[in-house]
């Protein structure tokens, strides 16, 4: 479900977060009712994975979402508390509805990033930004993609979303993405066998050679996927071109890995058949079927 589907679900379901209070008594006590309604439209919000630190913010600290009944009495900090964290995903929105407004238009051949949920300072967007040069601009741009670009279209003071235009390299990415996906999964396989270690009290010195292996294995692995990357475009076998694809595709893990996210508009199966799947973009893993293979 791409970005421009998400904001779908949004319209039809946040008119329906707002809280229906009555006083009581003036002691700051309030009754809030109609919470089945509330309920069932926070979780569709919260299930679009948008803005997982505000949802979970709200679900962990109100009561609202600890019973199933139709009403409950909270005092006036948690009602501030709710209140405050539904102004949030309001402006959160508006974001995104100004993309899918009038002033931008959407065309097939863009790419929507969420940025890592961490990015919350100028530093942070700093350090974000240089590792989706490496990603994005510098692999398209070293390609010489016929027809590929790679041209900001919106990016909003506070927004988690970045929205790019690659034209024709668009499909180039999305194979970039899918290996990158790959390589994640590896190194999750390498973590949990890391932990799987130290839970069983092995000695520093081994789990220290098999770090040292495990980190000579994962560049092997990702030169491996630059070739194949460049064989697959059918580009000769340049040892800059592989050097620049490895740092794009550990860049792009990296990002995945703090729960960034690269979503096509496109819903064209000829573009979307290079794109990794959403499922797969999130690096499942279980650390219990992985520790003895």
């Amino acid at each position: 479900m791409n970005l421009k589907e998400r904001f779908e679900i949004l319209k039809l379901n946040f008119p329906k977060l707002v809280l229906n209070v009555r006083g009581i008594n003036n002691n700051n006590r309030y009754q809030v009712y109609n919470l089945h309604n509330f309920r069932d439209a926070f979780y569709a919000v919260r299930d679009l994975d948008i803005f997982t630190k505000t949802t979970k913010e709200l679900e962990e600290g109100s009561r609202i979402f600890t019973t199933a009944g139709e009403g409950l009495v909270i005092d006036e900090n948690e009602l501030e508390f709710v209140n405050s964290r539904l102004n949030s995903l309001k402006s959160d929105i508006a974001l995104i509805e100004k993309f899918f407004g009038n002033d931008i238009e959407v065309t097939e051949d863009m790419l929507e990033i969420k940025l890592p949920e961490d990015t919350n300072s100028f530093d942070e967007l700093s350090k974000v930004a240089n590792k989706l040069k490496l990603s994005i601009e510098q692999a398209v741009y070293s390609m010489q993609i016929e027809g590929g670009m790679v041209k900001i279209v919106s990016a909003e003071p506070g927004s988690i979303w970045l929205i790019i235009k690659l034209g024709a390299a668009l499909s180039f990415i999305g194979k970039l993405l899918d290996k990158a996906v790959f390589i994640g999964n590896e190194i999750q396989k390498f973590k949990a066998n890391e932990t799987y270690l130290k839970h069983i009290g092995a000695n520093e010195e081994y789990i220290k050679s098999i770090q040292d292996l495990a980190q000579t294995h994962l560049k092997t692995i990702s030169e491996a996927q630059a070739k194949a990357l460049l064989e697959g475009e059918m580009k000769a076998n340049d040892p800059v071109l592989i050097q620049t694809l490895e740092l794009a595709l550990n860049s792009i893990t990296e990002l995945q890995s703090k729960g960034a996210k690269f979503l096509p508009v496109s819903k064209d199966p000829n573009i979307t058949q290079f794109f990794p799947k959403e499922t797969d973009a999130k690096l499942p893993f279980n650390p219990s079927k992985q520790i003895h293979q």
